[in-house]
């Protein structure tokens, strides 16, 4: 089990309403469990935010 992150910063506050997850890399591996997790601010001055953990498909196909 590797941990893996993967954080993105905005210039502006967003509202999130939903996340699109696909992979079009043929030779890599597929995600399969993640977690959501926001922060108003990197690095957080409190604790992140879990939206949610997820469940991906096993495919390429675009997820939402």
């Amino acid at each position: 089990y590797n941990d893996k992150h993967v954080i993105l910063e905005l210039c502006q506050d967003i509202k999130l309403d939903s996340l699109v997850l696909a992979n079009y890399e043929l030779f890599s591996s597929m995600v399969k469990d993640f977690e959501v997790s926001v922060s108003r601010k990197y690095p957080p001055t409190t604790a992140w935010r879990s939206l949610g953990n997820f469940t991906a498909e096993n495919n390429r196909q675009e997820q939402v």
